[in-house]
């Protein structure tokens, strides 16, 4: 007797085996691989039209108006951003004063980044979309001495000469925020 099944006999296994499950396997209908599109309301409809697209005088005049600045990159669909925006709310509705903020958003859709934004409780700063600016804004950070890759959540600290003090990327709590304030403090 063989230890094994000699390789005849495998084949016609394999082959019964397919033709029981293999051919219910084949006629099955393929998944589905778009989504559904989103359902929107006319709310954020309405708001995704007074959102803006940045241009790099806004970027510029921010940077260079003088006193210290935040810069927030960020995109509704992320989750990462989803759990910062409210920390930083927390953290700029003590500082919103002293800071100038410029939260950019790098969503496609300004309907979904409306629909987002209709359901934070509240916002001291309102976001920009980002449009095809990636490059200019990568190219005008890294001549603030910042080092945006494009990742997001990011959060930056300019001081009043519009050079980067502190910056960090992904998500930030309560004493990382406080600590690049300090240090944007310390460099006014």
């Amino acid at each position: 007797m063989q230890p094994f099944p000699t390789s005849k006999f495998f084949a016609a296994a394999v082959i019964v085996v397919f033709l029981l499950y293999g051919i219910e396997w084949l006629t099955e209908k393929p998944v589905a691989t778009q989504r559904a599109p989103a359902v929107y309301s006319e709310d954020a409809k309405a708001h995704a039209q007074t959102l803006t697209t940045l241009n790099m005088q806004q970027l510029d005049a921010v940077l260079g108006k003088g006193g210290p600045s935040m810069l927030y990159v960020f995109a509704s669909w992320c989750p990462y951003c989803r759990q910062q925006t409210p920390i930083l709310e927390g953290f700029l509705s003590e500082r919103s004063p002293d800071m100038t903020v410029l939260a950019i958003s790098i969503d496609q859709d300004a309907v979904a980044l409306a629909d987002y934004l209709l359901g934070q409780p509240t916002l001291s700063f309102h976001p920009q979309l980002l449009g095809d600016q990636a490059v200019a804004l990568r190219d005008r950070l890294a001549k603030a001495g910042a080092q945006y890759t494009g990742s997001i959540p990011y959060t930056a600290f300019f001081n009043s000469d519009g050079k980067m003090v502190a910056q960090v990327t992904g998500l930030v709590n309560n004493a990382s925020l406080n600590e690049a304030y300090a240090q944007l403090k310390a460099k006014k």
